[in-house]
């Protein structure tokens, strides 16, 4: 009788592999069926909602620009001003917005003009 028991259970394994095995592959074939089928979306659906290559592009030019010009931050920082409590306290808020825009390219040259005017700093370097 256990090795009745024993035989059933193994056949009972086997049956539920194969039915696993059929049932995955039938979920393939119609995921291979629907991917053949042409979508009914319109071709400028298919872009997305619109939006301009041209701002892409120079917003992305923007941002590696910003990230160059945020060097200014090693300029600008409080620690440069040691023995200048006004500086230093200006120094402190250039920073701090500084670091908040610091992909913001337009903000960033604000901000360095700034540094230049009111810390009466020069950057080595043109962007």
């Amino acid at each position: 009788t256990t090795l009745n028991i024993m035989s059933k259970l193994q056949a009972l394994g086997t049956n539920f592999w194969i039915y696993t095995s059929f049932i995955l592959f039938a979920i393939v074939i119609i995921q291979i069926l629907l991917s053949l089928i042409p979508s009914k979306r319109k071709p400028n659906e298919l872009k997305g909602n619109g939006t301009d290559m041209n701002d892409l592009m120079s917003g992305l030019w923007k941002v590696e620009k910003a990230k160059k010009l945020y060097r200014i931050i090693r300029v600008v920082h409080p620690d440069s001003f040691p023995n200048d409590e006004d500086k230093k306290k200006i120094a402190t808020q250039l920073s701090t917005e500084i670091t908040a825009n610091k992909l913001n390219y337009d903000k960033l040259l604000e901000l360095r003009k700034r540094a230049e005017n009111e810390l009466n700093l020069s950057f080595p370097w043109e962007e």
